[in-house]
């Protein structure tokens, strides 16, 4: 196996999430571009990616924002906000899912927003109900304010992520089902789900490694139960309250509970915590199937009604 270096940091996260008094904060981002000013430094910056700002309750919150080469073609465009896992970066997260890639073949905007350091200087989001959830809810909407100049399409906004920013992911379709048009969380941590009351069904696409320690798919202690989450979004959806498999591929099978708003999980046999398709190692993921592109395919399919 070639190991690839530029997925050290968000490897290194993984193994700071298990041992979190190793935690390392990390340096924040240099000369950020604010609202139409140019970013002057475009070092560590993907071609067609800037790096911005908003303030949200008196606090400078970051993100990355790619539009593709080809925006012009379309007058308004889909939207995609990608969440980075704990002890990660919107950059660690740009390069791990490949989506800018994506979305220049395929003519959609991508966010990478910017967590918060944490008590152990680590970036993190917000999601439990004891931690201050309403700051991490205002910063995605001063990002969608911010950026309304891009005229993208308000009925086709989507958000995925990877673990606590699955669980970040999965709170915005709880907290703000008005706004996103469907979710598909990477190896979520999906604490203290069942305190939501989405206003509407929500279609969910979600991937899991059976051999996930650091977010077990049978839980551990305040992280539920994968399928009993899957389940409890399928009730939410008037779905079937059986599932059916769709796919099943070597170690991938998908099930679907099918309804007004279809519920779909991916589960892969034996590997970790994962972004299903990178180039992460091949001991903890698959490339059965690329999640970047089932993602894509699965939001196609859905707008705000």
């Amino acid at each position: 196996m070639i190991f690839q270096y530029q997925y050290l940091p968000l490897l290194l996260s993984i193994v700071l999430f298990v041992h979190p008094d190793g935690l390392l904060g990390r340096q924040p981002l240099r000369s950020l571009r604010v609202g139409n000013q140019a970013n002057t430094n475009s070092e560590s910056v993907v071609s067609g990616t800037s790096l911005k700002s908003v303030i949200v309750n008196g606090e400078t919150r970051s993100y990355r924002i790619h539009q593709p080469s080809s925006k012009a073609s379309v007058s308004r465009l889909p939207l995609v906000l990608n969440f980075h896992g704990l002890g990660s970066s919107a950059e660690d997260q740009e390069k791990v899912s490949e989506m800018s890639t994506l979305a220049d073949e395929c003519g959609f905007i991508v966010i990478y927003p910017e967590g918060r350091k944490n008590r152990r200087g680590a970036q993190h989001w917000a999601t439990r109900r004891t931690e201050d959830r309403s700051s991490e809810l205002a910063f995605v909407r001063a990002i969608l304010d911010n950026e309304k100049a891009l005229n993208y399409d308000f009925k086709k906004v989507y958000a995925t992520g990877i673990s606590n920013g699955g669980g970040m992911t999965n709170m915005l379709a709880g907290e703000m089902a008005e706004t996103f048009a469907a979710i598909a969380p990477v190896a979520g941590a999906y604490y203290d789900y069942q305190m939501f009351k989405p206003t509407r069904p929500v279609p969910v696409m979600s991937f899991h490694g059976t051999s996930d320690r650091i977010v077990p798919i049978q839980g551990r202690g305040d992280l539920p139960d994968i399928r009993q989450w899957v389940i409890w979004w399928a009730q939410k959806n008037n779905c079937s309250p059986n599932s059916g498999v769709f796919f099943k591929q070597g170690e991938v099978m998908g099930e679907k509970w099918a309804g007004q708003a279809d519920v779909i999980l991916f589960t892969i046999e034996k590997k970790g915590h994962s972004w299903p398709g990178s180039l992460m190692p091949r001991m903890i993921t698959t490339r059965q199937i690329n999640a970047t592109k089932l993602i894509w395919e699965f939001f196609q399919k859905y707008s705000i009604p």
